[in-house]
């Protein structure tokens, strides 16, 4: 068998790439404030400088790897940055021991938990997000500026209530 290059997109009609774009660049916006709002967060907590541009390039050029490579999208994740932040972990180390763990629970779990709804591996999700989410914030807004304060609530509320995608557009609409 030989080795062959394809382009992503490629046999693609156009008119579906164009129905694409606009989920391509929320996912791409979404994934960014997302790893932005965690870098920040606890780099503020441990005291240490944050670079967003640094980031948004690492994000752009792993991003690019993994189309090239028909992968997923590449962002930072909320709840494996809790867990590591709460466990103590401050080196690449443990990315490569928790990528490690979820590898070998893949191997071994998979079987099992393929069986269980989806609805009742949530608190898990939750478990590790509960961290990343402060309250403070809310209150220092709402004393600093209260129609700020209310544009994170509405973005709160509705990316609870609905998805991650309707909260930014409300909290991008709202703040304009």
């Amino acid at each position: 068998a030989s080795l062959s290059f394809i382009m992503p997109g490629d046999g693609v009609a156009s008119s579906t790439l164009s129905k694409l774009f606009v989920p391509g660049v929320i996912i791409a916006v979404v994934g960014f404030l997302e790893t932005v709002a965690v870098g920040g967060k606890f780099a503020m907590a441990a005291r240490y400088e944050y670079e967003p541009n640094q980031e948004l390039l690492a994000l752009g050029i792993a991003n690019l790897s993994s189309a090239v490579m028909s992968g997923y999208p590449v962002t930072g994740s909320f709840s494996r940055t809790a867990v590591n932040a709460m466990f103590g972990a401050s080196s690449l180390v443990a990315c490569f021991m928790s990528s490690m763990i979820v590898l070998l629970a893949i191997l071994v779990l998979l079987p099992v938990v393929k069986y269980l709804p989806l609805a009742s591996l949530a608190p898990i999700i939750i478990q590790g997000a509960i961290g990343v989410v402060s309250f403070k914030e809310f209150f220092q807004a709402y004393r600093a500026n209260r129609a700020e304060c209310g544009v994170m609530v509405a973005t709160f509320v509705v990316s609870l209530g609905l998805t991650v995608k309707e909260g930014l557009g409300v909290g991008f609409v709202l703040s304009i």
